[in-house]
């Protein structure tokens, strides 16, 4: 079994873990931090996933989202999991919650698989969505269910308007994160009307998946391991593009764009906002995981 299919069958049982999770109100909360909340299912779907990986890849080295240390050395590990990608948004019924894996090599993301599920009417019908991506010379971005399907992000130079998506936490009610997450947002809307933006609640694998489809042109998330890293891979197989920037309060972020057009102009409004953008790729081999 090579590596993409591992991650495919573990993506899958992660997905119908939380389906049933979800169906049978399997979902306690418990309380994290000041102004978060996460679920004890985190931890159960993690350890599905994990023995799933475990049992294919024997010796695999991992790092998972929920039982990571402080800081991490990427080199130290083969694969970075993700159990459930915006576990706050599957509880109040938002869309694009996911479980994510990818594949390091020397701290470098190479392959990964994103699994989305999203609930259609209620708790009565279930959506499973799985992409994967894979970089080198052959790269590309494809359809776990279906493998033959692949994906390219959008070529479009100058469209009459970008669709930008900015990730908040929709359930952080302190005034820091909604005037952070809104000024973001503002800054890719300028009186030019080139842009119309969509405020995302959590979930970083949604918006990367949706830029590598070419549904989205922009796309700005937070530089946790496990959020953006799943994400690379498929920008990458697509043919879209990324860049690190500081925004105003020395955070790093990451920007995806998913044509050349977009690029620029994403580039041109993160200079125009006093944002610093960094011209090389600063793959940190070592990283403060709650960066």
């Amino acid at each position: 079994m090579n590596v993409s299919d591992i991650l495919i069958d573990a993506v899958k049982e992660g997905l119908q873990h939380i389906e049933n999770a979800y169906q049978q109100n399997e979902l306690p909360l418990t309380s994290k931090g000041t102004h978060t909340e996460t679920a004890l299912a985190d931890l159960k779907v993690g350890h599905v996933v994990t023995t799933a990986l475990r049992s294919r890849w024997k010796g695999a080295r991992l790092l998972v989202e929920e039982t990571a240390p402080t800081f991490v050395d990427l080199r130290a590990y083969d694969l970075v999991v993700d159990p459930i990608d915006s576990t706050r948004g599957l509880l109040h019924n938002l869309p694009g919650t996911g479980c994510a894996i990818v594949q390091l090599v020397n701290g470098v993301p190479v392959q990964s698989c994103i699994g989305q599920i999203t609930t259609t009417s209620g708790k009565t019908r279930f959506l499973h969505d799985i992409i994967c991506g894979c970089t080198g010379k052959n790269g590309s971005c494809f359809d776990g269910r279906k493998k033959e399907r692949r994906y390219r992000a959008s070529f479009r130079t100058a469209p009459n308007e970008f669709i930008v998506c900015v990730e908040m936490d929709a359930f952080d009610t302190s005034p820091k994160n909604f005037t952070d997450g809104f000024r973001i947002a503002e800054e890719l809307m300028p009186p030019k009307g080139k842009a119309r933006a969509i405020r995302m609640f959590g979930s970083s694998s949604f918006g990367f998946v949706a830029v590598s489809r070419g549904s989205l042109d922009i796309f700005t998330g937070s530089r946790k391991p496990w959020d953006y890293l799943p994400g690379i891979p498929l920008l990458i197989g697509s043919g879209a593009s990324y860049f690190f920037y500081t925004d105003r309060s020395g955070n790093l972020r990451i920007c995806a764009a998913g044509s050349r057009g977009a690029l620029a102009y994403a580039k041109e409004v993160h200079l125009q906002a006093g944002m610093k953008i960094l011209e090389t790729d600063p793959v940190m081999l070592s990283v403060a995981a709650s960066v």
